[in-house]
């Protein structure tokens, strides 16, 4: 007799596990579904903005040995600025940047045989600089440059009203098109006061100067637009809606900037020509841009950058990218879901029981009354620290080009938190033994019903 009760206290031990598991499982899975709806529908841009500047601020404390092994990286962009000292002397500190003098800067970059060489200036001729012998000059020596084996990628003009002065800009773009350089969107992506994403949709210069060779192709680039009309060419316009035909709010086509480029920043102030004669370029991707100009810098989470070291970043990210894996966010919060799950229903059962017990003896003496309060304090510890482990887990992972949002997982543990805290005494008739009806039996499972078209719904979203 011995041994059967206990083979049925066994079986019933494992009945009660595995309940337990299915409904731990049912909640992570909700909790799941409604992040990916949410994420679907773009309510989650902002915490995704938030738990990447978290992370990306706690990669900065990485050891020196991954500081190294990232910096050892041969293929890394370089960046060149333009200072203020030659802005001011050479240059005048006039805008727009005289372009005979921007010739003889860029003619010795192009003699070093860089692979690449993107411009972060708009190079585009105004009204009265069209036809003049500096800016032919400058064109000659851009166009002789892409002829002779570099890349040579410049940026779209600063978009502009008047008609006359569009058709202008579009003339020199189709002219230097058909003469093999090629041009790239200027656009930085921010959010929430920081760039910490590019957007992979769109044709920016970080995009196309990380390109192995040329695109080309019908509508595959803003060369191949222009070569379709001025009616493509509609970027040249103030009108030009460019959050709204960019993609620029689709999280989908964004990607996070590689936190490695930021160990070992490869720029170069140049304040003469003499600066560049012991700069090594030949076969390197090479950003020029302006380090003068206090409006062309950003805040990211790795301090201040200029314009230029982010299209760098974006060029390293390009060729060294942080993946985005849904189902691996998925079965992280399955799983983690279901671990906290089990956790906090013990640590609360063991709160209830101590609870009920302090009541049933008027909280006197006090020691069931502390034990419970011991528990609320461990709850509290365990959902810290779960916090903490799953943030720093999340910035190893993007350290190691692997980005999974912490913060539905977050979300996750205070609902789960506040689920397992309600009372877990039982008054159903079948916890009496009583057998129960059918209508009683739905009743009891309808918190598990109407949730059903919410996980249908991340399901199909999941696969579709």
């Amino acid at each position: 007799m011995s041994e059967i009760h206990t083979s049925g206290h066994s079986s019933s031990s494992w009945r009660r596990i595995l309940g337990e598991f299915l409904h731990h499982g049912y909640v992570a899975l909700v909790l799941a579904a409604l992040a990916l709806i949410f994420e679907h529908q773009g309510w989650l841009n902002w915490l995704d903005s938030l738990s990447l500047r978290v992370a990306s601020n706690v990669t900065i404390g990485v050891t020196e040995g991954q500081r190294q092994k990232s910096a050892a990286i041969q293929d890394r962009p370089l960046t060149l600025l333009i200072s203020d000292e030659m802005f001011e002397l050479d240059f005048n500190q006039a805008s727009p940047l005289e372009r005979g003098r921007l010739a003889e800067l860029i003619r010795p970059i192009l003699a070093k045989n860089p692979s690449v060489l993107a411009i972060d200036l708009d190079l585009s001729p105004g009204p009265a600089l069209a036809d003049t012998p500096a800016q032919h000059q400058l064109e000659d020596v851009l166009i002789q440059g892409a002829r002779s084996g570099t890349r040579v990628v410049l940026t779209t003009p600063f978009p502009v009203f008047l008609d006359s002065v569009i058709a202008e800009k579009y003339n020199w773009m189709r002219k230097l098109c058909a003469s093999g350089v090629e041009f790239a969107f200027p656009y930085l992506l921010e959010m929430q006061g920081l760039v910490l994403r590019y957007p992979s949709g769109i044709e920016t210069l970080g995009q196309v100067a990380a390109r192995a060779d040329r695109l080309s192709g019908q509508d595959s680039s803003l060369c191949d637009q222009v070569k379709l009309g001025i009616q493509n060419a509609a970027f040249l316009s103030k009108d030009y809606p460019v959050n709204l035909l960019s993609g620029f709010d689709n999280l989908a086509t964004q990607r996070p900037l590689n936190p490695a480029f930021f160990d070992d920043v490869q720029t170069f102030v140049v304040s003469s020509l003499a600066d560049l004669v012991p700069i090594q370029l030949k076969q390197r991707i090479v950003v020029l841009g302006a380090g003068f100009n206090p409006s062309d810098q950003f805040n990211t989470a790795f301090g201040n950058q200029k314009g230029p070291v982010l299209h760098a970043a974006t060029i390293f990210s390009v060729q060294h990218p942080t993946h985005i894996s849904h189902t691996f966010s998925i079965l992280l919060d399955l799983v983690l879901g279901i671990a906290a799950g089990f956790l906090f229903h013990a640590v609360w059962h063991r709160f209830d029981k101590h609870q009920q017990k302090s009541s049933s003896l008027g909280h006197w003496p006090p020691t069931h009354f502390l034990a419970a309060r011991s528990w609320i304090l461990i709850s509290c510890v365990i959902l810290v620290a779960a916090v903490v482990l799953v943030t720093i887990s999340s910035a190893w992972l993007f350290r190691h080009n692997l980005w999974n949002n912490p913060g539905p997982m977050m979300i996750g543990f205070f609902v789960k938190t506040l689920i397992a805290s309600r009372p877990h005494s039982q008054h159903t008739e079948a916890a009496h033994g009583k057998s129960i009806g059918p209508l009683r039996r739905l009743m009891q499972h309808i918190d598990h019903l109407w949730f059903l078209p919410i996980v249908g719904w991340g399901i199909f979203l999941f696969f579709h």
